[in-house]
């Protein structure tokens, strides 16, 4: 299991990229919108976020 912390300021944007493996998000503070193969999914403060490798998967703070 790799493990990854970022720290977004509001209006970053990570770029469209793939993931290798599993994916498991928790949104600390602050709102996250994943947008990942078409589907966008809004994370809020303690919510949690899992998904399976993707292929487009890119984030908007």
């Amino acid at each position: 299991m790799e493990v990854i912390r970022m720290a977004l300021n509001k209006g970053k944007t990570v770029e469209q990229h793939s993931i290798d493996s599993e994916l498991s998000a928790q949104c600390l503070k602050g709102e996250i919108l994943f947008h990942i193969d078409n589907k966008a999914e809004t994370l809020t403060e303690d919510d949690w976020l899992y998904e399976k490798k993707r292929d487009n998967l890119f984030l908007i703070v």
